[in-house]
């Protein structure tokens, strides 16, 4: 998307209910947009890697996309924030569990 229509991020903390949300976006974010997009990327695939891997790492994948998942709530309080809290109930509940092999190897059985 920041490759096809940049502009529809300058307006995306405008709901959010936290002042200081709304001002980090616009004077912080939005002036090196593609910086912030290209380390989001490499959060969110890092992220794909811990949660595809067996303990402990599995563990702190969840545990950083529930800290990522509670810190996107402010930003969608007009409508999307239920779904990051139900997102983040699920990897807290998730977290019960141990994950001693990895994914991959669960679904094609290597």
């Amino acid at each position: 998307m920041l490759l096809v229509a940049p502009e529809i991020y300058e307006g995306f903390a405008d709901l959010s209910f936290l002042p200081l949300y709304r001002s980090l976006w616009r004077q912080v974010v939005v002036p090196h947009l593609s910086v912030w997009v290209a380390l989001l990327v490499a959060f969110e695939v890092g992220l794909g890697v811990l949660l595809l891997s067996p303990d402990p790492y599995a563990r702190l994948g969840l545990i950083l996309a529930s800290i990522f998942t509670v810190f996107l709530v402010p930003f969608w309080w007009g409508g999307g924030a239920l779904i990051n809290v139900l997102l983040f109930a699920l990897m807290v509940w998730l977290l019960r569990f141990s994950y001693p092999e990895p994914v991959l190897s669960l679904l094609f059985g290597g």
